[in-house]
C-alpha cells in the first residue's frame, strides 16, 4: 500500500470517529446573552481589571482647584467693576480737579473717595501759597476736605492778591471726564461762596465747568496756564475771533470783564458770574452786627476803667490829706511798729 493511500485511509478513519459537528451547532437556534451571569455564573469576571498607580496624581486636582477660585476670583472682580461704573451707579464718585485762578493759578486735586488728594501749584506765583497749605493740611486730623483745602487758599490769596481793588477769581470744575463733573460745578459754587462770606473776600468771581480736551491740554502747556483759564481763552476766542495766545497774556480780571462783554457767560449750565455787589449783601449784615456788639463792649469798658480811676484818685487824695498838716506842712512819716522813730 502506498504512502497516500495510507494518508487517505487514516483521514477517513478519523472522520468517522469524530464527526464534524460545526454544522450541528450552527444549526442550533441563537439565544442572546442578557447577563454576564449566563456566560460566566456567578464566579469572578473573566478579565481582573488592573489599576494603574500614577504618581503625583494629587497635583492635577490642586491645579483644577486653583484654577476654579480665579476663575470666581476675576468674575466677582469684574462684578465690583461694573457696580462702580457710573453708568451703572448713578451715586458712584470720580475724580475731579478745582483750578482757583487769580495770578496765582492752584489746583486741589479731588479722589475717588471725595477727599482731597493734592494741592498744587499751577505756577511760580503758588508755590508760596500751596507751600502753606499743604503743611497747615497736614498738621489736621483725618483726610481734608475741599471746603478745608478752600479755605486756606482762599486765606491766603485775601492777604495780597484779592485785597486789590477790582480783584476776581476763576474756579473752574475740570476733569477728562464729563460724567464726573456733572453737577459738582453748583456743589463747589455753594461751597466756595459760603466760604468767601466767612473769610471776607470780596471779588468778582465766574464758575466754570471745564473738559479737558486734547485742545485745552495744548493750550494750557503752549501758554503754561491752568487748563481752567485755557478752557475760557477758548471760549472767548470763539466768540471775539481774536488770538487764544494773546487772551492767555491777560489777567484775570480783564480776562473776566472780557468774557462778560462778548457774552461768554449766557450758558448757565456751564459759566455763573458772580458779582462783587451781590457776594457783599450777606457780608454788611454780619459787618453791622459785628459793629454793634463791638461799640456795646467799648462803652462799658470804658465804664470800668473810668470807675477805677476815680477810684484810684479818691484813694491818693485820701493819702495826701493825711500826710499833710492843718497848717500846710508835710507831717513827718509814723513809725513803723517794731521800729524806733529815726533821730535827726
Amino acid at each position: 500500500m502506498q504512502e497516500k493511500d495510507m494518508k487517505k485511509k487514516l483521514d477517513q478513519e478519523l472522520s468517522d470517529v469524530a464527526p464534524d459537528i460545526l454544522q450541528n451547532i450552527l444549526a442550533q437556534p441563537r439565544v442572546p446573552i442578557t447577563d454576564e451571569k449566563e456566560l460566566l455564573g456567578d464566579d469572578a469576571p473573566l478579565f481582573k481589571e488592573r489599576k494603574v498607580i500614577r504618581p503625583f496624581a494629587w497635583v492635577t486636582s490642586v491645579a483644577a482647584v486653583v484654577a476654579l477660585v480665579i476663575v470666581i476670583a476675576s468674575f466677582v472682580r469684574m462684578n465690583n467693576i461694573g457696580n462702580q461704573n457710573p453708568a451703572n451707579n448713578a451715586g458712584a464718585q470720580m475724580a475731579y480737579s478745582v483750578f482757583i485762578d487769580v495770578n496765582p493759578s492752584i489746583e486741589i486735586r479731588i479722589g475717588e473717595d471725595g477727599y482731597v488728594e493734592k494741592v498744587k501749584a499751577r505756577n511760580g506765583d503758588a508755590k508760596e501759597i500751596v507751600k502753606k497749605v499743604n503743611k497747615k493740611l497736614e498738621k489736621q486730623e483725618g483726610k481734608a476736605t475741599y471746603e478745608d483745602a478752600m479755605k486756606l487758599v482762599l486765606k491766603q490769596l485775601n492777604k495780597k492778591y484779592l485785597k486789590k481793588k477790582n480783584s476776581a477769581m476763576l474756579v473752574s470744575v475740570a476733569s477728562k471726564d464729563e460724567k464726573a463733573i456733572q453737577g459738582k460745578k453748583k456743589e463747589i459754587k455753594e461751597k466756595t461762596d459760603k466760604i468767601k462770606k466767612e473769610e471776607k473776600v470780596r471779588c468778582k468771581t465766574v464758575y466754570q465747568k471745564c473738559v479737558v480736551t486734547d485742545k485745552v491740554k495744548k493750550v494750557s502747556e503752549k501758554n503754561d496756564v491752568s487748563y481752567g483759564k485755557a478752557a475760557l481763552c477758548i471760549k472767548i476766542a470763539e466768540k471775539k475771533d481774536s488770538s487764544v495766545k494773546k487772551l492767555c497774556k491777560k489777567k484775570i480780571p480783564e480776562l473776566l470783564k472780557t468774557a462778560k462783554k462778548n457774552g461768554v457767560f449766557d450758558d448757565d449750565e456751564e459759566f455763573e458770574y458772580e458779582d462783587e455787589d451781590e457776594a457783599l449783601q450777606g457780608m454788611e449784615e454780619e459787618t453791622t452786627e459785628e459793629e454793634f456788639e463791638t461799640e456795646s463792649d467799648t462803652e462799658e469798658w470804658t465804664e470800668e476803667i473810668s470807675s477805677e480811676v476815680e477810684t484810684g484818685l479818691e484813694e491818693e487824695t485820701e493819702s495826701v490829706e493825711e500826710t499833710i498838716g492843718e497848717g500846710g506842712e508835710e507831717l513827718p512819716p509814723e513809725p513803723i511798729d517794731n521800729e524806733e522813730p529815726v533821730s535827726e
